[in-house]
């Protein structure tokens, strides 16, 4: 693969070797080669993940990090940092890619079992959203390649797949950014806080319900709100707003 950084104009190229297995790379023409971190597990039957950042520095290699393709978790790293980001997922991650959104926010996606992912970041590359998951569909029997595209925000995921009732096949989703919802009891109330990469999200639209009651209210600067409430029991949270992935969480009131 390869890739421009919009800051410097510098080409870098990335490619897996089978010999020292890895994923490696080198500014172009003639850098020094540089073995990614951790990255014995990246797939040697993709391309590389590589990609720079939208009117933003820097140039990124997504790949799988561990020691082999069973145990990997999908990886970010800024080509020449000392160590890469790695999501704190299920072992096991396949196909692990990047795409380049505004603001230089970067998405990366991957495959695990019979499930898709994806997570954005923050403009500068150091948090990631909540992950995004989806079920490809119906009848799938296996996951071959991924691709993406994210200039215009969203993710187009673009699926190369195996059907149990047919042949080979393709298949596109777009991906909104997932949202964070966090809750905090205290005594007789709920205090809940929206996000998005660690930003707060304003204007979000949250709902709590219990047996069947429902509470509405919107977040504002803060992304925080808080419900008043006197009745233990278990509760359900579910935060929306235009542009993202929709947001649960599971609560308990003493």
């Amino acid at each position: 693969a390869l890739a421009v950084d919009a800051g410097s104009g510098q080409l870098v190229a990335a490619w897996y070797a089978n010999s020292s297995p890895g994923a490696f790379v080198q500014p172009l023409p003639g850098g020094q080669v540089t073995r990614a971190p951790s990255s014995g597990a990246a797939g040697q039957s993709q391309r590389m993940g590589l990609s720079g950042r939208l009117g933003a520095p820097g140039v990124y290699l997504a790949y799988t990090a561990g020691t082999n393709p069973f145990d990997g978790r999908p990886a970010l790293w800024r080509v020449g940092a000392a160590k890469a980001t790695v999501l704190r997922v299920k072992r096991g991650a396949r196909f692990t890619g990047i795409a380049a959104a505004p603001g230089g926010r970067l998405w990366l996606f991957w495959a695990f079992e019979d499930r898709l992912f994806a997570a954005r970041t923050n403009a500068a590359v150091t948090r990631f959203g909540a992950v995004v998951s989806l079920k490809p569909p119906k009848g799938t029997d296996n996951v071959w390649r991924l691709a993406g595209e994210a200039s215009l925000g969203p993710l187009d995921l673009l699926v190369h797949l195996s059907r149990t009732d047919s042949d080979l096949g393709s298949y596109h989703q777009r991906i909104l950014p997932g949202l964070s919802l966090r809750g905090k009891k205290g005594k007789g109330k709920v205090v809940l806080e929206v996000s998005d990469a660690g930003a707060a999200v304003q204007g979000a639209k949250v709902t709590l319900s219990r047996a069947g009651k429902k509470a509405k209210a919107t977040t504002g600067k803060s992304g925080k709100l808080t419900f008043t409430t006197a009745t233990p029991g278990r509760y359900s949270a579910v935060a929306t707003r235009k542009g993202y992935s929709k947001a649960t969480l599971k609560l308990k009131v003493k």
